[in-house]
């Protein structure tokens, strides 16, 4: 769907739309595309609210200078604009209360209901899964900002060390969350070097011929793996500048917007992207879980 096509199914936006079309959006880059059209409009509505006198002046003043940009087309970077919408409604939440409670009913509930609608576009648990008023929302979103900021911040080398550790978490938690006996898959993927599944590259390959990801996550986890490893196996030196590093992050495609962003940059966002995706897989794939099962061919045991 269009830029244009998007901002005119917004212009005139209902929460049930809203909640719709991001529903039914399959990949985050695109769920966080039309949160960004519903910023768009919320500015709109702003300054619509400022010429019919529904707020001060102040007010308006302080949505529009900190959402400016979404009046622009989408964030080249969708991962830097969790951070800045989810700061962004929390304080004019916070600030701003009375101001919203005055608004039309429905004008007020849309403002409400904007963070756990990022919180929907970002990391889609199962509908239904949590309510609107769920501790978790909020949790999900704060501590996905906090490690966000963390990673922006780190050298070259823990940026490629710190985002592979993330991979490895989510798919550990995956990995766990299938298996029947909690006992054997802790063994299975403990930190110990004997233990089967505690490598990155071994809880990607048995991720993906267990059917918990797709084709594209493999491909994409592989060269975040590569990555890791080419910077976990140079001494110093080594930077995203690097035309080997370069190659292989110009090879990343869970982030299609970034086409001419940093290899670092790439790195970063690839690695957000799919962790998004892995975020609740294990919600999402709980319906096949493995679990112990009766044959009619079995062992049993004798007197």
């Amino acid at each position: 769907m269009s830029g244009d096509k998007l901002q005119k199914e917004l212009s005139a936006v209902d929460l049930q739309k809203a909640e719709e079309m991001i529903r039914s959006t399959r990949t985050p880059n695109l769920r966080l595309y039309v949160f960004t059209q519903l910023m768009v409009t919320l500015t709109q509505m702003v300054s619509d609210w400022l010429n019919s006198g529904r707020i001060k002046r102040e007010v308006a003043v302080w949505w529009r200078t900190r959402a400016a940009h979404f009046k622009e087309s989408a964030p080249s970077n969708f991962v830097s604009m969790i951070a800045e919408v989810h700061a962004l409604l929390i304080q004019f939440n916070e600030e701003h209360a009375a101001e919203i409670e005055a608004l039309p009913a429905h004008h007020a509930e849309l403002f409400r209901r904007a963070l756990p609608l990022l919180h929907e576009a970002a990391f889609s648990p199962p509908p239904g899964y949590l309510s609107d008023d769920s501790p978790e929302r909020l949790k999900d979103l704060t501590n996905f900002v906090a490690f966000v900021q963390e990673l922006n911040q780190e050298t070259d080398r823990g940026a490629a060390l710190v985002g592979a550790a993330l991979v490895h978490d989510r798919l550990g938690l995956l990995l766990s969350s299938h298996f029947q006996n909690q006992k054997i898959a802790h063994e299975l993927l403990s930190n110990s070097p004997n233990a089967p599944l505690a490598s990155l590259s071994s809880r990607i390959s048995a991720s993906y011929a267990l059917g918990l990801i797709t084709e594209v996550e493999y491909a994409e986890a592989t060269i975040i793996r590569r990555v890791r490893n080419d910077f976990a196996h140079r001494l110093h030196g080594l930077t995203f500048q690097d035309n080997r590093i370069g190659d292989r992050c110009r090879e990343l495609k869970a982030f299609p917007y970034e086409f001419q962003g940093s290899p670092r940059q790439r790195f970063i966002n690839s690695v957000v992207m799919l962790c998004l995706v892995l975020w609740y897989r294990p919600a999402h794939a709980a319906c096949f879980s493995t679990r112990e099962r009766e044959w009619s061919w079995h062992l049993a045991f004798g007197k």
